[in-house]
């Protein structure tokens, strides 16, 4: 069992760290609240800063000056029609535009310089570089920055290790598991780049990072239930790599 201190801000000195050290398994379970359904594939997850010049000016006055944020504009347009955003829930590439800051020490002042940032969330099939690409072609003034980058969470839901866990899902609950993906990112990342399966699976509740997060106490005793049947049941002389 591992706990760790900083999935919420990358998890590099934390899960990864631990990987690193050589603490490895047959089987990866994160246990984020997951409505006790197995979340075997995570978009991967790209944080881009970026920096546009311009010349300041007074804003009575803008012809004296060059305004970084119509160059943002235009941008986000081009970004718009390449990446549309998402009115519905889909197993799609996102793009999201999350804040835009300038030097402006005034309301009446044009800006000097001006940062965008965006949050990519995407499939497994789209790389970082390939959407950096896209990114300064929609942007093609602008100096790009990666913040951060972290893996999509891929596992095969037919692995014996999941089978094996969605039969102590089903052997506690009495009704098949539900599998499903994700959006956002978690832990089990590392261990599923590095080759060993890997799944978000949890607890019921609601109010993820609000004041009022919660999960329920029967929920958690059905987790308890599970993981107990899942590590008594699982053939570990036939899956586990020995390490």
């Amino acid at each position: 069992m591992q706990f760790v201190s900083d999935e919420e801000i990358g998890g590099e000195h934390g899960t990864g760290r631990l990987l690193a050290e050589g603490w490895r398994c047959g089987c990866f379970i994160a246990v984020e609240p997951t409505d006790l359904r197995i979340c075997y594939e995570q978009k991967g997850v790209l944080w881009v800063e970026l920096q546009f010049q311009g010349v300041s000016a007074h804003g009575s006055r803008p012809w004296e000056g060059q305004n970084p944020l119509f160059a943002i504009g235009e941008g986000l347009e081009q970004l718009k029609q390449r990446v549309p955003p998402l009115r519905h829930e889909a197993w799609q590439t996102t793009m999201t535009p999350t804040s835009i800051q300038t030097e402006s020490a005034a309301r009446n002042q044009v800006p000097r310089r001006a940062t965008l940032t965006l949050d990519v969330r995407h499939t497994p099939e789209d790389t970082p570089d390939s959407l950096l690409r896209m990114i300064q072609q929609c942007f093609p003034t602008a100096e790009i920055r990666s913040c951060k980058q972290a893996v999509p969470l891929v596992t095969n839901p037919n692995e014996p290790a999941i089978r094996s866990l969605a039969g102590a899902v089903a052997r506690v609950r009495g009704e098949a598991a539900s599998l499903y993906r994700e959006h956002f990112g978690s832990d089990a990342r590392f261990y599923s780049a590095a080759g060993i399966p890997s799944v978000c699976f949890g607890p019921v509740g609601m109010g993820m990072h609000s004041d009022e997060e919660w999960v329920t106490i029967d929920s958690l005793v059905q987790l308890y239930q599970i993981l107990w049947n899942y590590c008594a049941t699982y053939d570990y002389t036939s899956h586990n790599s020995g390490e």
